[in-house]
């Protein structure tokens, strides 16, 4: 979420900021290059997440409210865009914990 125009400054370094900035840049260019082709474009963009292994049962834990993200939430989050309706275009999916302070 570093690069998204709105989100503040916590917890990275301005060379990185940037290039995440870059990156959106290229997705919503991608989004206009290929607007009226059968293409889609997706941005996922992951606040700070915990490094669960599939293989570990932490997994198929269900988080609380309270709790921080795990890669499975952005791994979800991916499936959620894949399964789209064909006529449906989801450009750009922010996840980000529930009590989190990084977008303003």
């Amino acid at each position: 979420m570093s690069g998204l125009q709105y989100a503040r400054f916590v917890g990275s370094s301005l060379p990185f900021r940037a290039a995440k900035a870059a990156q959106d840049g290229f997705s919503q260019g991608l989004v206009e290059e290929l607007k009226g082709s059968n293409i889609r474009i997706t941005s996922i963009y992951p606040g700070l997440i915990d490094d669960v292994s599939p293989l570990d049962s932490a997994w198929e834990t269900a988080r609380e409210i309270g709790d921080g993200l795990s890669n499975k939430d952005v791994v979800d989050a991916i499936l959620y865009a894949l399964a789209a309706p064909p006529n449906v275009a989801l450009r750009q999916i922010v996840i980000e914990r529930t009590k989190s302070e990084f977008l303003a």
